[in-house]
């Protein structure tokens, strides 16, 4: 529940649910061709896909089926690292995410705890809650010393995150 690491592409989800509350679409067109974008301290980043090709022009769709990691870097740059990390952070992502375009492909660490609980969020319709270990705590006569509520918000449009798991 403390270690972070990379989530890679499963953080992908995140980042085509800002774009479809951006107002993007299963059908939007989205390039996968190389990009070439240069970095502060004069390096170059030249980011590739898994399968090392390019397939041209993709729908919203197809990208996230089939994880392609260009199309989804030029989503975000597209509508900015910043709705990413506030839709991340809404579904119960807590960690500090950094604002750049590589956070597409998971670059910032997460818990498992956060990722699942950000996944759980999704699988519940939207409904967003906070892990609970311990609901209620009794002695032997059935007294109750110490109770936890079950918190429940919803955080996703139901229609959005019907596009979204539909996607």
């Amino acid at each position: 529940v403390q270690a972070k690491r990379q989530p890679g592409s499963a953080f992908k989800p995140f980042i085509f649910l800002a774009a479809i509350e951006n107002g993007y679409t299963p059908a939007d067109i989205l390039l996968d061709a190389p990009i070439v974008l240069d970095l502060p301290h004069g390096d170059v980043w030249k980011p590739q896909n898994y399968s090392e090709t390019f397939e041209g022009e993709v729908t919203v769709r197809h990208a996230l089926n089939q994880s392609i990691n260009i199309a989804a870097i030029r989503l975000l740059m597209a509508m900015g690292p910043t709705e990413a990390i506030n839709t991340a952070h809404r579904l119960g992502i807590r960690s500090d995410l950094e604002n750049v375009y590589s956070l597409a492909l998971g670059v910032s660490e997460v818990t498992l705890m956060e990722l699942t609980n950000a996944y759980a969020t999704i699988a519940a319709g939207g409904m967003r809650g906070d892990p609970l270990l311990v609901q209620r705590v009794a002695d032997r006569e059935g007294r109750v010393l110490e109770e936890n509520k079950i918190f429940r918000e919803e955080v996703i449009d139901p229609k959005t995150n019907y596009m979204l798991t539909s996607l």
